[in-house]
């Protein structure tokens, strides 16, 4: 497929009661594996649902490709699969007949190209076993892995997810992420996700999105910098766990046989015994979250 950029200039949006969901978001996507993280309210769906033509913006330009957000809906549509975060699927059908229904949906109106794409995408998905089985059936991992499917139908240029693993468990969320990473080889993938391991394997490029701002934009390893020096371990018996006041950010507590270890945020070694160590990409979007500001690396 031939490359495609997304670029996004000044975009706001404003709900009634002037609510600024969107406040002058400047984004350059590119082919690969894109991640847009931020806690919920942040105001990534609603930035989802602006890239698919869903929601008008209040003002700002985004281009998809050589298509203008604003006038060209219905070929940005003719390029785009979704994922959103929450989706209805007919459970009473199998998987080949809910696809087939999309298919038609979709303006693939040659019953033999159909089939075609049905098939490639359920061996593509790992479904093409249960395929003939009812959806009602379908763990959740199964059904997410469905709804990628659907969005795959008409080879689309863009795929966007919302909120893709929420509710999954350990190894279908790996399973998943793993499916998306190889989708992205020759498309652009937006995983908007608040689950900061979603975007750490997987994604060359991200952004976080904090209150409607970018307050973040470059590759993952420059988020994890910003946790450089400031995460700690920190040792302590149960009677001082629960005596005294541990400065900085609690992130983790594991019990152990002499009382407590401590995984901890902080700009100055909390105790006379902490042991720094190694920051991962969580704790540098919590050392981002905390300062606020804006990072363009």
């Amino acid at each position: 497929m031939i490359k495609m950029i997304i670029k996004i200039n000044d975009l706001t949006k404003i709900y009634d009661k002037n609510f600024k969901a969107l406040k002058n978001i400047n984004l350059t996507i590119s082919n690969g594996m894109f991640g847009l993280l931020g806690p919920n309210g942040a105001g990534k769906t609603t930035l989802m649902r602006i890239l698919t033509t869903i929601l008008k913006p209040t003002s700002g330009r985004v281009k998809i490709g050589d298509y203008d957000i604003n006038h060209n809906q219905r070929e940005i549509r003719e390029i785009l699969g979704y994922l959103p975060q929450e989706f209805g699927l007919y459970k009473k059908l199998t998987a080949r007949e809910y696809l087939d229904y999309a298919g038609v949906l979709k303006g693939i109106t040659d019953s033999k190209e159909r089939r075609k794409q049905i098939g490639i995408l359920l061996e593509e998905v790992n479904l093409e076993q249960v395929a003939k089985k009812r959806i009602s059936t379908y763990s959740g991992g199964m059904k997410q892995r469905l709804g990628i499917a659907q969005a795959l139908l008409g080879e689309p240029r863009l795929l966007i997810v919302d909120e893709p693993t929420t509710g999954l468990d350990p190894e279908e969320r790996i399973r998943f992420r793993n499916l998306l990473s190889k989708l992205s080889k020759d498309r652009i993938v937006i995983l908007s996700t608040h689950i900061v391991a979603d975007v750490e394997s997987s994604c060359n490029d991200l952004a976080v999105l904090k209150e409607g701002e970018i307050i973040f934009h470059g590759n993952p390893s420059k988020l994890l910098t910003l946790a450089k020096d400031t995460v700690w371990q920190v040792e302590i018996t149960s009677e001082v766990f629960n005596e005294t006041s541990i400065p900085g950010r609690i992130l983790s507590t594991r019990r152990t046989q002499l009382g407590f270890s401590l995984r901890v945020i902080s700009h100055t070694r909390p105790t006379p015994w902490s042991i720094p160590i190694e920051p991962s990409l969580e704790d540098g979007y919590m050392v981002l979250m905390e300062k606020g500001g804006c990072f363009n690396v």
